[in-house]
């Protein structure tokens, strides 16, 4: 069963980078990249609690106003013994119209993570 988590976003159009984090966290302690796009960090307990997704308008093919606005996300962050699984879906409007675009990661756990279920959730 996985833990549902209050998060936020905030879209940064110079740089191109949309980072989503649990809201009132300030404990960051490690980070790992999951492939040339997807960056997850992790609190001292090894929980993850931000999710940052770099040249954000080409991965999810949106426009930055889009990105700026969106709807809702849902990031989803499966870690067991072998692996660390994340996949994400972010909600905005194009023309009048809600689109959902998904975005999916996954590495075998060689930094020895400890099992979790977790889903990012912006209202």
């Amino acid at each position: 069963m996985n833990e549902v988590v209050d998060a936020d976003y905030y879209y940064d159009g110079l740089a191109d980078v949309l980072f989503v984090y649990i809201k009132d966290n300030e404990d960051y302690e490690d980070a790992i990249d999951l492939n040339d796009n997807v960056i997850l960090s992790f609190n001292s307990q090894g929980v993850p609690v931000a999710f940052e997704l770099l040249d954000a308008s080409k991965m999810l093919n949106a426009n930055k106003f889009s990105l700026k606005h969106m709807q809702k996300i849902n990031i989803n962050i499966m870690i067991d013994k072998s692996q660390i699984s994340v996949n994400g879906i972010f909600t905005f409007q194009v023309h009048s119209k809600l689109k959902d675009m998904k975005s999916s990661s996954t590495i075998s756990n060689d930094y020895d993570m400890p099992i979790v279920n977790i889903e990012l959730a912006t209202a």
